[in-house]
């Protein structure tokens, strides 16, 4: 009896780590949360994962617009803005708002639409939208790694004259297509 009480206690001890392992995959320990771009070996093993910085920068508003935008970047390289204006956005019906991150000559760079940003008193609710097809600084084309075309007087906003800066994207608002206002955007 004593045997048969320990290979029972042995039976139900290694079937539930046969079922704990089978069920691994749904508690998403060993996989990669980061989309199908950033694929892990056939083994599974966590060598050479492309992961980004978390990163986060900011654009503070206090010309024509008052607001505050946050822009963060997870490990995947998506990022997430979310923000609000107090004053400066009135009549949107008539306006069109649109946002945009630019360059420091103005080129737009990214096209952000309106995002989902709910107009009320000459501003706005706080709003969140998430985007992967741009990223802060995960590889190369990240917009806090922008170039700067400001050399001289002679030579400036030329494509051929471009050079590192530290703080050279902007954060811009446009109405019916035309600048509105702009503001630099900080890294932390």
């Amino acid at each position: 009896m004593k045997k048969f009480t320990s290979l029972t206690f042995l039976a139900v001890t290694l079937l539930f780590f046969i079922a704990v392992s089978s069920a691994e995959p749904f508690f998403n320990k060993r996989t990669n949360v980061c989309p199908q771009q950033y694929k892990r070996d056939i083994l599974g093993k966590r060598t050479n994962v492309k992961k980004c910085p978390c990163a986060l920068a900011s654009a503070t508003f206090e010309g024509k617009a008052t607001g505050y935008i946050v822009l963060a970047q997870d490990e995947c390289g998506s990022t997430t803005i979310t923000g609000f204006f107090s004053k400066g956005l009135d009549d949107p019906q008539q306006n069109n708002y649109t946002f945009a991150i630019a360059d420091d000559c103005g080129k737009i760079i990214e096209k952000l639409g309106s995002l989902d940003a709910v107009f009320s008193d000459g501003g706005t609710k706080p709003f969140s939208q998430k985007f992967d097809n741009f990223n802060l600084n995960c590889d190369k084309s990240g917009i806090l790694l922008l170039k700067s075309a400001k050399l001289s007087k002679r030579t400036y906003c030329q494509n051929q004259n471009y050079k590192r800066a530290p703080t050279n994207t902007q954060f811009n608002i446009y109405s019916n297509g035309g600048f509105y206002s702009g503001s630099n955007v900080n890294s932390f």
